[in-house]
């Protein structure tokens, strides 16, 4: 049975979430699908994760984020 790829996506890309997408990233299960924070994004340091979409609230990444599971 073939699993699934698990997606998530980071809220805060501070030291902190920088952390959890490196550690999200190093499991091939798992994936960083979108970026979200207050910040606009040319403020933040987002190396290896700036070709993500990038969004400034929690309402805008859920509502156009595709890629993202509602359950």
């Amino acid at each position: 049975m073939k699993e699934e790829t698990i997606k998530f996506a980071i809220i805060g890309c501070g030291h902190i979430g920088k952390r959890h997408a490196a550690m999200i990233e190093q499991h091939p299960e798992a994936e960083v699908v979108a970026l979200c924070d207050i910040k606009p994004k040319e403020k933040l340091d987002l190396a290896g994760f700036s070709h993500l979409p990038f969004y400034n609230s929690i309402n805008a990444l859920l509502k156009k984020s595709s890629g993202i599971p509602r359950h």
